[in-house]
């Protein structure tokens, strides 16, 4: 599974890089409402990485794995300076805010899931507010 987590990683650094994603908030300002937007892509993302919160499956353990990786990354994106200077940062906060609200009200009857939850709040809370 760490090869398998690796890729996973890999895969989400891709698609939340910094360049990537500055791209998305210049398109979006060139264009206006045509342009896919960080917005909407940061969404679009949380509820694929996520789909278990509102689907009510149990997760296993390489969508766990997945999903500590996407909560490594945001956190990553909270620290890194040229993400804090642009839109990045507080869409990204806002994202996890609006993950701990789904993961907080969800009810998986799986105690893995359960669990993996309660840790993904603990997370996201320790990244919120690193104090």
């Amino acid at each position: 599974t760490d090869l398998v987590r690796a890729r996973q990683a890999g895969a989400l650094n891709q698609v939340l890089n910094v360049a990537r994603m500055k791209r998305l908030i210049e398109q979006e300002a060139f264009h206006g409402n045509d342009a896919y937007s960080i917005g909407e892509m940061l969404e679009d993302l949380r509820d694929g990485v996520w789909s278990e919160v509102t689907s009510g499956r149990d997760t296993d353990a390489y969508r766990r794995n997945l999903q500590r990786a996407y909560l490594d990354r945001m956190g990553e994106l909270l620290e890194d300076e040229e993400a804090l200077q642009t839109d990045i940062a507080p869409f990204a906060r806002g994202e996890l805010g609006a993950l701990r609200d789904q993961l907080a009200s969800a009810s998986p009857s799986d105690r893995a899931t359960q669990l993996h939850f309660h840790d993904a709040i603990v997370r996201i809370d320790a990244i919120l507010d690193p104090s």
